[in-house]
């Protein structure tokens, strides 16, 4: 297993700079290349993650020497990961963070992540107004847009050949190219932040949900927001919750689910059917706030 770390020069932020969704969670950005499509057949052989500490931004990877020391970068991602609140990604609600879970349980080992925790670029973006303006939303597509030049020229697929090459050949070149891949992949993501600012991001969320940290009860995952009439529904995951909860409020209802981590919140707001998407998430917020 080889590990590497180096350095994203010119940014410093790595959460959206939009408050208050994102402000004082500790994150992770997660790419990964993988011999296929099929968690069941296929294997991954290497993860980039892009953190931030005090020196700025930075791109770790894990990249196995063959398919056979799977279960190493696996085991050494999974513990370099644990800290981190914030899953970001591009379409790895999807694609990466299942594909991980699988091959961990596949290996019997016990590391996980709760798709709960993660924050997906893809899904943002497909809520706004870039699939009316561009051909696709592939990762390479809305770089573009954002103005990444990347130096890498080859594709997710071609990785596959470039692996076996370095695994079964010892071509160096091979694995710099696939390293290099990953990482251009992770580096754009400070520079979507400007794509991020220039769509309504609070609908977006809304959609497609956000973390609120309370008072007491850790964070919160919003996953499922409704309006009707008077009232507004949200529903979400608890993943830290110790004991079921019930709250009765001056104007909601608050209750979680210790066993299924799971919360239910009811709560009043005149004319929510008819609020901005900013004004609904903000009252969410609010109230799990204070809890």
């Amino acid at each position: 297993m080889y590990i590497t770390e180096n350095r994203v020069a010119g940014y410093d932020a790595l959460l959206p700079q939009i408050s208050p969704y994102f402000e004082g969670f500790s994150a992770a950005v997660v790419d990964i290349e993988t011999t296929g499509l099929s968690a069941a057949r296929d294997a991954v052989f290497l993860i980039g993650v892009l953190t931030r500490d005090e020196k700025g931004l930075k791109v770790t990877q894990f990249l196995a020497a063959s398919r056979e020391e799977e279960p190493e970068i696996l085991a050494a991602f999974f513990d370099f990961i644990r800290p981190f609140e914030l899953i970001l990604s591009y379409n790895g609600t999807s694609f990466d963070l299942p594909f991980l879970n699988k091959r961990s349980r596949r290996h019997r080992m016990q590391h996980r992540i709760d798709p709960c925790r993660s924050v997906d670029y893809l899904r943002l973006f497909r809520t706004s107004y870039l699939p009316g303006i561009l051909p696709d939303l592939k990762l390479k597509t809305v770089e573009k847009l954002a103005g990444v030049d990347r130096e890498d020229t080859i594709s997710g697929k071609d990785c596959i050949a470039m692996f076996r090459a370095f695994s079964e050949k010892n071509d160096r070149l091979a694995g710099k190219k696939v390293l290099l891949h990953n990482f251009e992949d992770l580096s754009c993501f400070p520079a979507l932040d400007k794509l991020i600012r220039k769509i309504d991001l609070h609908a977006a969320l809304m959609k497609t949900g956000f973390p609120v940290r309370s008072a007491s009860h850790g964070i919160f995952f919003v996953r499922e927001i409704k309006c009707s009439g008077d009232a507004i529904l949200a529903r979400g995951d608890l993943p830290d919750c110790a004991f079921d909860l019930d709250y009765y409020g001056e104007d909601f209802t608050l209750r979680a689910d210790s066993m299924a981590d799971r919360f239910e919140l009811d709560a009043a707001m005149p004319s929510a059917d008819g609020l901005p998407p900013r004004e609904i998430n903000a009252r969410i917020r609010e109230i799990l706030v204070s809890v």
